[in-house]
Order: C-alpha cells, then structure tokens, then sequence
C-alpha cells in the first residue's frame, strides 16, 4: 500500500475454510485498486478542467486584494481554486474515514469553485467571469458523469474478473 494508508479489514462470518479470509483480501484489493484509479481519475479531471478555454480565473486563489476586491472575504466564506484542489487531493483531504478518496468530497470543492464566483458576482450573467463559471460548471458536469459511468464500468470488471484484481494490485504495488 502507500505510505500512510491504513484500511479497515471487512469483517465476514467466521468460518473454517481459507476462503473467507481470502474474500476478505480480494475486497481489501478491489477497494485499494479503486482507490488509486479514483485518485488517477480525478487528477486528470483538474487536468482537463485546467486546460479549458475559461479556466484561469479559477487556476489559483482570487487575488482579491490586488483585484480591489475587499469585500471579497465578507462574500466568500470558503474560497476554493484549482490549484487547492489538486493540492488537497494530492495531500487526502478527500478521503473518507478508511482512507480511500471519495469523489463526491472533490466534485463538491469543484462545484463550490465556479458558485464562489456566481455568488460574489450576484448572478449577474452579463458579468464575464459569471459566463466563465457557467462554462466551467458545464464542464466539470460532463466531466463528472463521465467519471462516474467509467468508474460503474471499472468496478464491474473487477467484480466479473476477480482474477484482474489480483493481477492489477501485483501490478500496482
């Protein structure tokens, strides 16, 4: 595992065969392949969210003072970028209790980046960086569904083919 990690073994009913245990490590594997494919996933997603054509009034923290914008921090209570965002995936702020990612902790400081900039712009779309947030909201939406559908797709394969999950966690170590 990496450094750090620490997983909750799945508790099965006691019983005298070898197979519980070794259902308990395929779990313990699946759970472990999901989580680095997550983390691989959603780094690509900052990635893509980087590149688009309205990303860089979200790239890094609003400079808000250098913008004149000193009732910025009395609008916005939880101010959010890209640049946090992949430095919090990077450090598991977005995992849950057993330490493995959860997506929807991401996708929510996702979304709180372009409603940060609606909300302290009132809404207003005639406002430039309003038309941007609605930009990237559209695209961080479609990047999430097609998340989501992959990840479906991942987790089945893994379940049809538990050979695969052996043979990808060796891989993976």
């Amino acid at each position: 595992g990496l450094p750090g990690e620490v997983f909750e073994e799945i508790s099965a009913p006691q019983c005298s065969s070898s197979s519980s245990s070794h259902l308990q490590a395929n779990y313990y594997q699946q759970d472990l392949l999901i989580h680095k494919w997550c983390l691989k996933r959603l780094d690509l997603v900052l990635s893509e969210l980087s590149l688009e054509s309205e990303a860089s009034a979200f790239l890094v923290p609003v400079a808000w003072k250098e913008l004149g914008l000193d009732d910025y921090p009395d609008i916005i209570k939880n101010p959010i970028d890209l640049h946090t965002i992949s430095r919090q995936l990077e450090s598991g702020c977005y995992n849950d209790k057993d330490d493995l990612v959860d997506p929807e902790l991401f996708f929510g400081d996702i979304y709180r980046c372009w409603e940060n900039c609606k909300l302290y712009f009132e809404f207003d779309d005639e406002v430039e960086a309003v038309q941007m947030a609605n930009h990237m909201s559209a695209a961080s939406n479609y990047m999430e569904d097609k998340f989501w559908a992959e990840l479906a797709a991942f987790e089945e394969s893994l379940e049809k083919n538990p050979t695969l999950t052996s043979v990808a966690s060796a891989a993976t170590r």
